[in-house]
């Protein structure tokens, strides 16, 4: 009982520490994407109706 306790413990302590450590990164994001015009364009045609203006 007590080592699968520690599994999920561990499990559950792993993705949260990903979650807050992924939730900085994308706070402290202020780079642009490289070519996201030409990623755009080619999105709106895979995909149309799908990206917002």
């Amino acid at each position: 009982m007590t080592e699968k306790f520690e599994k999920t413990y561990k499990s559950a302590y792993t993705l949260e520490a990903l979650y807050l450590s992924t939730f900085e990164i994308i706070k402290k994001w202020t780079m642009p994407i490289r070519n996201w015009g030409k990623v755009r364009g080619e999105l709106s045609i895979m995909y149309p109706g799908r990206l917002s203006d």
